[in-house]
């Protein structure tokens, strides 16, 4: 099996529509529903810098037909602290080229991996299938679809590993893949903070932050 990881760039092209909102926040897409009645169903965690104003902006767009927004912070068991930020569970109208390669997914039996990740520029999405279907889907992809779109990566897929790295915004998976790079998470380690920092050409100080907050990120899903 085969995991493709495409890029598609936000803008305010209502065919292109996908997410609740299209006014830049990051976060991550959890769990989407096509509906019979031509609508998406989604769950969305917003992330704690950019949810100011989220019930209003969800309010004032025509095409989110029904939302809830709730906090995302507080404790869990064991006194594991969650993440914060804002989850939002909308229904939503998408856009016409959403809809046609939701089609595509559908015909080449293609599975969406969810969650996917945004930010103020893009959309990352993954799909799984086998390396045959994806390809055949890539051959019956529009032309307009082509000239939004960006391919990441084609890899084996893992299950779990893309859920680790979701989790991550895009500076974090950044200065992650530096630091396995440069050697900072070998076994024995053969680099430190400022070899990562080098490498990123930042300081010590602000790799040392991402790799703290990073590090967090994922441990807190793997307990």
């Amino acid at each position: 099996m085969k995991s493709l990881h495409l890029a598609f760039a936000r803008d305010d092209d209502p065919a292109g529509r996908l997410l609740p909102v299209r006014d830049g926040r990051s976060g991550t897409l959890h769990a989407l529903q096509y509906c019979r009645d031509g609508t998406f169903l989604e769950v969305c965690h917003f992330e704690s810098d950019g949810d100011a104003g989220l019930e209003d902006v969800l309010a004032a767009d025509d095409r989110v037909l029904d939302f809830e927004t709730f906090d995302a912070d507080g404790e869990r068991g064991g006194g594991e602290v969650a993440d914060t930020g804002r989850w939002c569970f909308t229904r939503v109208e998408p856009g016409e080229r959403v809809v046609e390669l939701l089609g595509l997914v559908e015909r080449f039996s293609l599975l969406l991996d969810t969650p996917f990740r945004f930010d103020a520029e893009r959309v990352t999405v993954r799909v799984v299938g086998t390396a045959a279907d994806i390809s055949d889907a890539a051959d019956a992809l529009p032309e307009a679809v082509r000239t939004d779109m960006r391919v990441v990566q084609l890899t084996d897929y893992v299950p779990g590993r893309d859920v680790l790295q979701s989790a991550l915004t895009p500076r974090q998976r950044e200065v992650l893949h530096a630091a396995v790079d440069v050697g900072y998470y070998a076994d024995p380690r053969t680099a430190t903070v400022a070899d990562v920092a080098d490498a990123l050409d930042v300081a010590p100080s602000t790799v040392s932050e991402h790799l703290r907050k990073l590090e967090a990120r994922v441990f807190a899903r793997l307990t």
